[in-house]
């Protein structure tokens, strides 16, 4: 009985049930907007790393490093290649 002269409330001292505790209901708002910004983080580091070990944008890189194609080609293909 002495925990509930101190305010215990069964959940934890600083929290209630369902997001009502120290920031109130802008909590779960928060703690969901934060959840999100790393869930497309991921994304975007796994697109991006996918993006660059593409074999046609290898492939395209090779031919400019031996010659076969000029600067200017290249940069225009991987442009291309990139809006798809």
């Amino acid at each position: 009985m002495m925990y509930f002269n101190r305010g215990y409330d069964g959940f934890s001292r600083f929290s209630g049930c369902f997001g009502s505790g120290y920031f109130g209901p802008w909590g779960m708002f928060i703690g969901l907007g934060i959840i999100v910004l790393i869930i497309a983080l991921v994304v975007w580091v796994v697109l991006k790393k996918k993006k660059e070990n593409d074999p046609i944008l290898l492939s395209l890189k090779e031919k400019f490093v031996r010659g076969e194609i000029t600067e200017e080609e290249y940069l225009s293909k991987k442009r291309t290649l990139n809006l798809k």
